[in-house]
């Protein structure tokens, strides 16, 4: 088993554990972000082991562990990738209490950040990277990290983690991206890794305040629909994609009513990522 250091910009990660399969890939989605030794003093702590000695041989699962903690079910080694994937997720969801933290994609162009709060399924990772991939640059794909008592997001250094479909849409309209093996058969269905720029072109990328606040909906078959939500309606529409504004009390309240009172808020629903695009460049020149 084999250990990689992983710089995300915002946050490091030392892993333990890993399969060699696993270790190649992320090598390759985090390129210059991977070491296998690194002198820097690690944020969180993951480390993948068997599930018992007996199992090590007969029908082998893996599990992740995370500062003691195990927060997912048990794996087979084919699928330690995603479980990785997702744990370094869970690690600021669960423990960054220094800043506000959303499940929201982040997008960012002319200096403006857009972020997309959503639930599992309404298509903000695959929206975030075609946008990453087409004039945008795309800070997050799944969590929108915030500085506390101001409206601006942190870039993370992060590949997007694509599901069935999607993996699909994103290859045919995305082709200069860096795709992973496709991982088959996850309790998420099969998922794929798309990397969209090398480290060197996100260490060029800067915190930006938060322009607009956009709720999005995939539903197929639909037009491109938009609706403008007022402040007290996308203040409470946001604060649903919260993880940890009650743990951050006054600061949390300050921070979340920054983002309110300097952005605008709307829920769009599509089924076409071009029109969406272009919605989206209405809406950052004023037009909606």
């Amino acid at each position: 088993m084999l250990t990689i250091n992983i710089d995300s910009g915002l946050c490091r990660y030392h892993i333990e554990g890993i399969t060699q399969d696993a270790h190649r890939e992320l090598s390759l989605l985090y390129d210059n972000g991977a070491k296998d030794e690194s002198p820097e003093f690690a944020d969180y702590f993951i480390r993948i082991d068997d599930t018992s000695f007996i199992r090590k041989f007969l029908r082998p699962q893996k599990v992740v562990k995370i500062e003691g903690q195990r927060p997912f079910n048990p794996v087979p080694p084919a699928k330690v990738l995603p479980s990785v994937e997702w744990a370094m997720n869970w690690c600021l969801a669960a423990f960054e209490h220094q800043k506000l933290v959303f499940h929201s994609s982040v997008v960012v162009k002319n200096g403006r950040a857009f972020i997309f709060p959503a639930v599992s399924g309404s298509g903000k990772t695959t929206l975030a990277t075609y946008l990453g991939a087409n004039g945008w640059h795309m800070f997050s794909d799944e969590l929108a990290i915030v500085d506390l008592n101001t409206n601006s997001v942190n870039p993370l250094f992060r590949p997007s983690s694509l599901k069935n479909e999607s993996i699909d849409v994103i290859k045919e309209t995305c082709s200069d991206c860096h795709f992973s093996k496709i991982t088959k058969n996850t309790h998420k269905g099969d998922i794929g890794h798309a990397k969209l720029y090398c480290f060197e072109k996100f260490k060029s990328f800067v915190k930006t305040p938060i322009e607009a606040v956009v709720f999005p909906k995939f539903k197929r078959g639909s037009d491109t629909n938009i609706s403008i939500l007022s402040k007290a309606e996308g203040f409470a529409a946001i604060l649903r994609h919260n993880f940890n504004y009650d743990v951050l009390g006054v600061d949390g309240f300050k921070t979340l009513s920054l983002i309110t009172q300097n952005s605008r808020f709307y829920y769009v629903e599509y089924s076409d990522l071009a029109d969406m695009a272009a919605l989206l460049d209405e809406i950052l020149e004023g037009q909606c």
